[in-house]
C-alpha cells in the first residue's frame, strides 16, 4: 500500500510539473490572392459563306458552329453576348444586317436567349445567362455554339463582302 502512495504522488508531481512547464507561442500569418479568371476563347475564328447567289441562302455555317468557351471564377452572374461591327462591306457596297442571322445552343445550364433566328446587329444582342451554378465554372468553363444564317438579297452586286462578328463575355 507503501508503494501505491509514492507512485501516487510521483505521479500527482510529475503532472503538476508538466503542467507548469514554461511555453512560447509565435504565429504566422497565411496569405493568398486568388486571381481572378474571366476570359473566353472561340474554337475558330472564321465564318465562311464561300461563293453564292444573289437570292441565295446560306444556312448551318460553319457546320459544326463556333464554340465559344467562358471561364469565370468571380462568382457573378456573367452573360454572352454577340454582335457585327458593321453590315458585310465590299468597299461602300453593303448587305444590311437584316440578311445575316445567328442561332445555336448551349451545353450550359443558364439560360440560351437565341430565338432560331436572331438579326445581326451592330449593338450586343444577349445570346447566353449564366446559370448560379456557373459563376465558378473553373478548370472546364461553359460551351455555347453560335451557327450563321445569310441571304444574299436579289439585286446585289457582285463583290468580295465581310464583316466581323463580335462575341462579348459581361458581368
Amino acid at each position: 500500500m507503501k508503494n501505491i502512495g509514492v507512485y501516487l504522488l510521483l505521479a500527482f508531481a510529475a503532472f503538476n510539473s508538466a503542467s507548469y512547464a514554461e511555453q512560447a507561442v509565435a504565429a504566422a500569418k497565411v496569405k493568398v490572392e486568388v486571381k481572378s479568371i474571366f476570359k473566353m476563347s472561340l474554337d475558330r475564328a472564321d465564318i465562311n459563306f464561300r461563293d453564292m447567289l444573289p437570292g441565295q441562302t446560306r444556312e448551318n455555317i460553319p457546320e459544326t458552329g463556333i464554340k465559344v468557351t467562358s471561364y469565370s471564377n468571380t462568382g457573378r452572374q456573367w452573360f454572352i453576348k454577340l454582335n457585327t461591327v458593321s453590315d458585310l462591306r465590299d468597299g461602300e457596297r453593303t448587305i444590311d444586317s437584316k440578311y445575316f442571322q445567328w442561332y445555336g445552343w448551349t451545353e450550359g445550364k443558364g439560360k440560351w436567349t437565341g430565338t432560331g433566328g436572331d438579326v445581326f446587329k451592330q449593338t450586343p444582342a444577349l445570346a447566353y445567362i449564366s446559370d448560379s451554378s456557373e459563376y465558378v465554372n473553373l478548370p472546364n468553363g461553359v460551351d455555347n455554339y453560335f451557327k450563321f444564317r445569310l441571304t444574299v438579297p436579289q439585286n446585289q452586286v457582285a463583290g468580295f463582302y465581310e464583316t466581323i462578328v463580335q462575341f462579348t463575355m459581361t458581368e
